[in-house]
């Protein structure tokens, strides 16, 4: 989950997201201008959360009802999704209370953050009260059938209309009461994912009355049977049903047959059944019926074979769709010429680890019926690279804009081919992973001009080293490049070096994961300019240690980080608690240090802080004395 990081009151700069010109937020300037100023500008989660921290922080009480008010009345035009507020935002850890801008939030973000059951016990009750969110997230907690039950009594969702509850432990008992609650009846996004439901709680969500208004529903990785799928084929409150992910839940080929062809379900724009093994019987029932509205169809490793795909095809009964993925299934070449004769326009289509061939390729990538497609996977192919690379040659497809050629076996000397194609000249997004490059390879895509439109690049498990990133660096085609993805290529510290002194002024994700660069690489980034202007980095598995962490840590360079993940590291809890501490870091990535220290640590380290900084704190006195020694 992500939050917004908010500095000290005195002269707070406000980020602009807009392009419009930086003020600075003073504890000089008084309440209500600083509102103002706010508010005259486009609605944006990081005003949002600028504002809240404006108000909470503000000491004059009269000051504060009238910026409320104001804030109010001005708000209305603001989407419920952008006010959204986190439990720092909602709750005085410190002062035991609930915060003076809560009122204004109508989305509360406490997805990942703390056991559930403290929280409950100590602060969630106070927000009973507070009937007007309309969105709440819980999951990543430990909530379990108790704590679902808590939640089932709450006035909280009187007005809930997105209330997100995955990999929340969730039991057949949590879901029968959600489902019978008297305040679940506004609910229209139901997110469900990785609990522990069976058939009774399906059936008692399917028979629940209080999910007419339900438009999104999530029940992936569940173990759903075919008592769960009738129930849901058979309820008449899933009419207005329009998202529908059921995502490796393997119920069957009989369960999933019985659900698709429910009279029910005939609203839906967007369907996820990967992972389940529908077979040809599954994809044939779901063909059986019209669904007019159907733009997203996702059955990724089904074990679909050409007659599966064949049925559907003929029906035509998908005429809105969009995006298909039929990936990791036994199609041959004859069901990859047979998707030229599908009469939708395709925006993105996901082929790889099919049975295609060259000739079927051609044909499909030449076919005035592909005309539309944005977006192209011929990942994991069994066809020779050269044949491979003959095809990308030969593609007519001028909406194109994101093709991925991952795990194809494809050398140096295929990327020298690559480059020529007049395709690649059009591509936005480029994905190469898991293919043998090396240097060689790396410094042709580097000095190819048809590279110079890209904007994501993704060369995972290349295995280039440090000689490769340093020929891919030293390319002068890459300067709208926003997103790099390295992982798993053998980097050491000594290739980060170099890649620290690299001018991409477009920059904004880089992503490191599983290499080998160690505290020496991780300190480059904390001292190069080129981390200033990133938004997400990705480290984890690189051997980073403490001091690594506490380069990151003190690097003013970081401070529009949103996003860092160094999981899976050496850090032991001084390494995290750096992270908690920092002065820079986005209060996301301070939530997350915070959530791996213990309460013993961190009640030293509040004494060490107190005798240390006092008067002086603040990054919000140290995200309110690290949220209370973590709640005691």
């Amino acid at each position: 989950m992500q939050h917004q990081y908010s500095k000290p009151l005195k002269n707070l700069p406000l980020h602009n997201t807009s392009g419009t010109k930086e003020m600075a937020i003073t504890s000089q300037t008084d309440l209500l201008t600083q509102i103002r100023d706010l508010l005259s500008q486009p609605p944006d989660k990081e005003r949002f959360r600028l504002l809240l921290h404006l108000i909470n922080t503000s000491e004059d009480e009269a000051e504060r009802r009238v910026g409320i008010a104001y804030a109010q009345t001005h708000l209305k035009a603001w989407p419920d999704a952008i006010r959204s507020a986190t439990p720092y935002d909602c709750w005085d850890f410190l002062k035991e209370r609930t915060q003076p801008g809560l009122p204004l939030a109508r989305t509360m973000d406490f997805g990942d953050m703390y056991e559930v059951k403290i929280r409950y016990a100590t602060w969630l009750p106070h927000l009973h009260t507070h009937t007007t969110v309309t969105g709440l997230s819980l999951e990543w907690n430990t909530i379990g059938a108790e704590d679902a039950q808590f939640l089932a009594r709450s006035p909280l969702l009187k007005q809930v209309e997105w209330l997100d509850l995955g990999f929340s432990y969730i039991t057949d008992k949590g879901l029968e009461a959600l489902a019978s609650s008297p305040y679940t009846h506004n609910i229209k996004h139901l997110n469900l994912e990785e609990n522990r439901l069976d058939a009774p709680g399906i059936k008692a969500l399917a028979h629940s009355t209080s999910i007419t208004q339900l438009r999104s529903l999530d029940l992936s990785w569940n173990p759903l049977n075919l008592e769960g799928c009738q129930a849901l084929s058979t309820s008449p409150h899933i009419k207005q049903l329009q998202r529908f992910k059921l995502n490796d839940t393997w119920p069957g080929v009989l369960a999933f047959s019985t659900l698709f062809r429910s009279p029910h379900l005939t609203a839906l724009i967007h369907l996820e059944a990967e992972g389940n093994h529908i077979h040809t019987e599954g994809l044939t029932a779901l063909s059986e019926r019209h669904r007019p509205h159907l733009q997203h169809l996702s059955l990724h490793d089904n074990n679909i074979e050409d007659d599966g795909l064949f049925s559907f095809i003929r029906s035509n009964n998908t005429p809105a769709l969009r995006y298909l993925d039929i990936s990791s299934n036994p199609i041959t070449p004859a069901g990859i010429h047979a998707l030229t004769t599908l009469e939708c326009p395709l925006e993105t289509l996901h082929i790889g680890g099919t049975y295609c061939d060259r000739k079927s390729l051609q044909t499909l990538t030449t076919s005035p019926q592909m005309s539309a497609l944005q977006a192209l996977d011929l990942s994991h192919l069994e066809i020779a690279p050269k044949e491979l690379c003959e095809v990308v040659h030969t593609m007519q497809l001028p909406a194109l804009q994101k093709l991925d050629l991952s795990w194809n076996n494809l050398s140096d000397e295929d990327v020298e081919y690559l480059t020529r194609c007049p395709i690649i000249s059009r591509l936005q997004q480029l994905e190469l992973s898991l293919n043998k490059l090396t240097e060689r390879g790396m410094n042709t895509l580097a000095q190819a001009t048809s590279i110079q439109s890209l904007k994501v690049l993704e060369l995972q498990n290349c295995e280039i080293g440090d000689r490769g990133l340093a020929a891919l660096l030293d390319s002068p085609y890459l300067q709208q490049l926003e997103e790099l993805e390295l992982t798993s290529n053998e980097l050491t510290h000594e290739g980060i070096a170099r890649m620290c002194n690299t001018h991409l002024p477009a920059l904004h994700t880089l992503d490191l994961s599983r290499n080998n660069i160690g505290d020496e690489g991780a300190k480059h980034i904390a001292e190069s300019p080129l981390s200033i202007q990133l938004t997400k980095l990705y480290l984890t598995r690189n051997g980073i240690t403490d001091r690594g962490a506490k380069a990151l840590a003190q690097s003013p360079h970081l401070r529009q980080l949103k996003v860092l993940d160094i999981h899976d590291n050496a850090l032991t809890e001084e390494g995290y608690f750096a992270l908690a501490h920092s002065p820079y870091l986005h209060r996301d990535i301070v939530m997350v240090a915070i959530s791996q220290l213990s309460g013993t640590t961190l009640k030293q380290r509040i004494s060490q802080m107190a005798t240390e900084e006092t008067p002086p704190m603040n990054q919000d006195q140290r995200i309110q004395h690290l949220l209370t020694t973590r709640m005691c």
